[in-house]
């Protein structure tokens, strides 16, 4: 799956300059090489699926810098999503859950992510 990482894995600027990595969501399926050991009907039609979901989470605020780690893809906040270089105290004043009061003091909705590889086995 070389094609996700060319054209879906981007690097993006973090608010102290540094750069991180950030998966698109996206949907890729490619046609898989028939197998060498069965000769039936179906061999031409195999496929593998890659799929990435996003999905909201309410957790404590991470931002892009939450990882010493510069191979990992670090979950955003709703608001980096959209300006990756926001700093945390602008983050943490823009969402809405945070300006009414519904939840603690050091938590925020982040954007998540569910990489799937769905390999088809039509045998």
């Amino acid at each position: 799956m070389t094609e996700v990482k060319k054209n879906f894995v981007k690097s993006i600027p973090a608010a102290n300059g540094s750069n991180v990595k950030h998966m698109e969501p996206k949907f890729l399926q490619i046609l898989l090489p028939p197998n060498e050991l069965s000769k039936g009907p179906n061999d031409a039609k195999r496929t593998a699926t890659w799929l990435c979901i996003p999905y909201f989470s309410l957790e404590r605020y991470a931002g892009p810098l939450s990882t010493a780690n510069n191979a990992a893809f670090p979950t955003q906040t709703l608001l980096q999503g959209q300006y990756s270089g926001v700093p945390p105290d602008r983050d943490m004043k823009q969402q809405v859950v945070r300006q009414l009061g519904h939840a603690p003091p050091d938590m925020c909705f982040h954007i998540n992510q569910l990489w799937c590889i769905i390999l088809d086995n039509s045998q």
